[in-house]
């Protein structure tokens, strides 16, 4: 009672006392959650607005306030066993002020600092970066990280340390492993453990800067990448200006010093995407943009619901320049939306994608594909639950954790917001995105499965006037929405007993199907073009049978100058044949149909009706240049050129003189003939983008060479069309290398992105300019037997990401490398590499080899391994060289250790046996220096040398160096 009553007495003063930690604790949290809640606000309004901030949003960040400290106080520790990487970083003070007053993002706002890796310290340059407020106002900031040249982290050099705010936080890490598995250039995207001076910050998002590093990982070649973002509006179409805007786009990556300034392949995508009229940009969007890889990388925006790569940013180029093809590198998807369209976002150069025929059947292909596969619901289901179990115990012990989109969308504060997340707010929210994925998908599965073709045909009438007992009937196609199909036969059954009056039975039936090109619906033998003839009844149609709908552009729903003003969607199209039937009319017509999407097939009867209407379609002049307003529609399709049917082309036998280059497309076979003398003027360069085989004989061998004084250009076989290729017995000679404004040729002899490719008993002999002789890039089945390579002015071999094998290759004199591989897979067997000027076998950029028989004669490095190589050495002989075995790093890119494993190998006359670096490995089993006795080099001797036994090995090896000028 005394105490109570003291109390009660107690004066104003002292009460106030009591209180006063209470109070001023009640002040800071009012005051932080006023603060915080007031700068979101200003973040997120347009510049000079404000909005009031209500009483709703400030009770909510109190609570969140509060919130936010008691979950710290109840914070779990890591658990080792199945934490994160961990990025440690240590800013000095004076960088920590100058990030506190920096506001830009230019490359001036660097500071310096330290980062620890798995116990290497390495000296980095650091900005914040992200313009949103939830990479700039709370304690977890967006990091840029840059490395000293020279230094890596996780093989990179460059990258960014995101907070990412959304509640899954898995919407890029699983799209862009869909990626990579797609054949797509992605950079590594993945969760690590952030520190910053011994304070943890909890999960960041490591995302590589796209760059060469990003090439030599996914084994391209390096060459041109460019980045776009633009802050103009095209005052043409009133939307972001990335694709008009050349200054936008930033070269991040050069095929070399020298072309750093180059930007001729972006400038002429740029060019055709403006300018270039309906059937302009269909030759160079076919030519020059890999559009199987464009489609891919559609698709995944199209499956996911994705909106980042829009009209002002996100677009990132890489220009290959052996394939000579644009192509594009995913990169920052977001996606787990669904609105009920297909694209939520079309910018200029998807529109004119659009706009081309047979790329929306591609696109839409890709994203069947996706749907029932990798990208299906449970399968994103699956992946986000390894992921949730993986994650949670990191997630649980991050004193940062947050997210936006946990309140209604009762405004824009209210759906960024960033609020305290909890595991049970986060299994609700994959479960949400889910949810949310599940019904987009069932809304594409539904569209692509339910496109169908609408037919009607005529009854067969007589047609006198093409000749006597001829019949005609008109076959009309429609198609709309998102089908795509494939006329593939047309069928005609039953011997005419409507219109004759004779009983049924079987007959054969002369039958032809014509393409009503003009498309005015009347037929005229003339004009329209004759697909097929055949006198079995059944003809197979391979031209003008893809049925695709035209496209036409609507206003955007919800149009900005971010989002694009128009959306591209498609009106019904028809396509008109004729079916001919000579004798008789037939009583039935049936037509197969492929799916182009989905892969089925099936047969459609056509019954005849007796009102067919065609109604005239509103044309568009191929030759015309879009606008990309609404309202615009693109030509029919049959007004572009359609496909080349397949034939063969033969060349030969005997003498074979061409004064110009050619271009063989991937319709054509070309046959050279045995005993063919193939000359080619000066600089003339034949380049196969269908299947060349050069067959001859040991009678009657192939020659290629120069019909005059100065060398000829080259031969090159480009892209997948070529598969299949052989080469046998041909002898190539007094050439350069292959010449084209499309691609980057390097050889004499040059194959790029083909497979099954079969060299076999021939002889390739360099010229005189720089370069080499056998060029090979993406080439996987190669096999090469007997084969001689002589007087090679750079490499004799140059194999880049090739996978095959050699057996009985010899070369006679290179003066770089005789075997210059990277990133290749081989096994070389009975090889003889003599008078190399630099490395018999150069194995770099992660190669795998495996040698057994390998004799190298006369080189400064016999076997050189770097960039994480590993070389299997075999019964093998090294002769005449600086050093036999050489093991290095040599590229920074290139993390793991370079390897040469060599057993039973013979080292003559080398002043140095091995020489390896510290992160690289030589291992040595059996190996003797100088000419061992006994039988142990019978083989190489007798077979691979073809030394009578008896011989002196090193006065013939000695022999074979003079004879190639050593």
């Amino acid at each position: 009672m005394r105490l109570t009553a003291r109390i009660y007495r107690a004066t104003f003063i002292s009460g106030l006392i009591l209180v006063a930690p209470l109070l001023i604790g009640v002040s800071w949290y009012v005051g932080k959650a006023y603060v915080y809640v007031t700068r979101y606000e200003r973040a997120l309004g347009k510049p000079g607005t404000k909005s009031p901030v209500d009483l709703e949003l400030f009770q909510i960040a109190l609570h969140d306030a509060l919130v936010r400290d008691l979950l710290r106080l109840g914070q779990r520790d890591r658990e080792p066993s199945r934490s994160l990487p961990t990025y440690s970083i240590s800013l000095p003070r004076q960088s920590l002020d100058e990030l506190a007053t920096e506001s830009r993002e230019d490359q001036d706002d660097y500071v310096k600092a330290l980062l620890e890796k798995d116990g290497k310290i390495h000296e980095i340059k650091l900005r914040y970066r992200g313009e949103q407020p939830w990479h700039s106002l709370g304690a977890q900031r967006s990091m840029k990280v840059r490395l000293d040249r020279g230094d890596l982290v996780d093989g990179v050099r460059v990258f960014n340390l995101w907070n990412d705010p959304t509640p899954f936080g898995l919407e890029d890490q699983i799209i862009l492993d869909l990626a990579r598995a797609m054949g797509l250039l992605a950079p590594e995207y993945r969760p690590v453990w952030v520190r910053i001076n011994n304070l943890d910050m909890g999960v960041y998002r490591f995302e590589a800067q796209p760059d060469e590093t990003l090439l030599r990982q996914s084994h391209r070649i390096p060459g041109n990448m460019y980045s776009g973002d633009s802050k103009l509006v095209d005052p043409a179409t009133k939307t972001g200006a990335v694709f008009s805007d050349p200054p936008a786009w930033q070269k991040i990556s050069a095929r070399s010093e020298d072309d750093l300034a180059d930007r001729a392949d972006l400038l002429r995508l740029l060019d055709q995407v403006n300018t270039a009229s309906f059937r302009e940009f269909a030759t160079y969007a076919e030519a020059a943009i890999d559009l199987e890889k464009y489609a891919r990388f559609d698709a995944l925006d199209v499956v996911f619901g994705g909106s980042e790569h829009d009209c002002f940013s996100n677009h990132k180029l890489y220009f290959d320049p052996y394939r000579g093809k644009m192509e594009p590198v995913a990169f920052s998807f977001r996606g787990f939306q669904h609105e009920a369209t297909f694209n939520v976002i079309d910018h200029p150069l998807l529109i004119r994608l659009k706009q081309t025929p047979g790329y929306l059947a591609l696109r839409d292909r890709e994203v069947y594909s996706l749907l029932i596969g990798p990208a299906s619901v449970s399968a994103i289901r699956t992946r986000a639950d390894r992921a949730i179990d993986e994650l949670s115990s990191d997630l649980l012990a991050d004193p940062n954790w947050d997210a936006y989109k946990l309140l209604p969308r009762a405004s824009r504060l209210h759906r960024f917001l960033v609020r305290p997340m909890t595991l049970d707010r986060w299994i609700l929210a994959s479960a949400r995105e889910i949810d949310e994925f599940e019904r987009r998908s069932r809304f594409l599965l539904d569209v692509l499965e339910s496109s169908s073709v609408g037919f009607e045909r005529s009854p067969f009438v007589s047609a006198p006037e093409l000749g006597a007992s001829q019949w005609v009937s008109t076959v009309l196609a429609t198609v709309d929405g998102h089908s795509a199909k494939r006329l593939q036969r047309v069928r005609a059954r039953g011997c005419g007993a409507r219109t004759t009056g004779r009983a049924p039975g079987p007959c054969a039936l002369e039958i032809a199907v014509y393409a009503d090109q003009n498309l005015d619906g009347i037929f005229d033998p003339h004009t329209d073009v004759e697909l097929a003839r055949s006198k079995s009844g059944e003809v197979e149609l391979t031209g003008y049978n893809q049925l695709t709908p035209r496209s036409t552009l609507i206003p955007h729903p919800d149009p900005s100058e971010k989002r694009g003003r128009v959306r591209v969607t498609s009106e019904p199209t028809s396509f008109v044949y004729f079916v001919v039937a000579v004798g008789t009319a037939p009583d039935e017509l049936s037509l197969e149909l492929a799916d182009i999407v989905t892969g089925g097939s099936h047969l459609r009867l056509v019954r005849p009706t007796e009102r067919l209407a065609i109604a005239a379609a509103e044309s568009t002049s191929i030759d015309s240049v879009p606008r990309l307003q609404p309202g615009e529609r693109s030509p029919h399709p049959w007004a572009f050129s359609q496909p080349e049917p397949a034939r063969e082309l033969v060349l030969g036998p005997g003498e074979v003189s061409l004064s110009s280059s050619e271009t063989y497309s991937s319709a054509v076979t070309t046959r050279i003939l045995p005993g063919t003398a193939l000359r080619l003027g000066p600089g003339v360069s034949l380049v196969f983008q269908g299947k060349l085989l050069a067959e001859g004989t040991l009678d009657l061998p192939i020659l290629v060479t120069s019909r005059e004084e100065g060398a000829f250009g080259g031969i090159a076989l480009a892209g997948p069309g070529t598969r299949g290729s052989k080469l046998r017995w041909v002898r190539m000679e007094r050439g350069s290398r292959a010449q084209s404004t499309a691609a980057e040729y390097t050889g004499l002899f040059s194959a790029y992105d083909t497979r099954d490719l079969t060299v076999s008993d021939s002889t390739f002999v360099g010229g005189e300019r720089d370069d080499d002789v056998f060029h090979l890039y993406g080439v996987t089945d190669l096999s090469m037997h007997e084969v001689t390579i002589a007087s090679a002015p750079v490499d004799a071999l140059d194999l880049e990401f090739v996978e095959g094998e050699l057996r009985g290759l010899e070369v006679k004199g290179a003066k770089d490398d005789c075997l210059d591989l990277m990133g290749s897979r081989l096994t070389v067997t009975d090889a003889v590499l003599v008078g190399c000027a630099n490395n018999g076998v150069s194995a770099g950029e992660e190669t795998e080899l495996l040698a057994n028989g390998l004799v190298v004669a006369g080189a400064k490095t016999g076997v050189l391994a770097k960039n994480a190589s590993s070389v299997r050495l075999i019964r093998s002989l090294l002769f005449d060289t600086e050093r036999a075995l050489r093991a290095r790093a040599h590229e920074v890119r290139y993390g793991g250790t370079s390897r040469i494993g060599a057993t039973d190998v013979f080292v003559v006359e080398a002043r140095s046996v091995s020489e390896a670096d510290r992160s690289s490995t030589i291992e040595l089993s059996g190996v003797e220096v100088g000419i061992p006795e006994g039988t142990d080099l019978r083989h190489i001797i007798t077979e691979v040398l073809q030394i009578d036994d008896g011989g002196d090995l090193v006065s013939a090896l000695r022999e074979l160096e003079r004879s190639v000028g050593r």
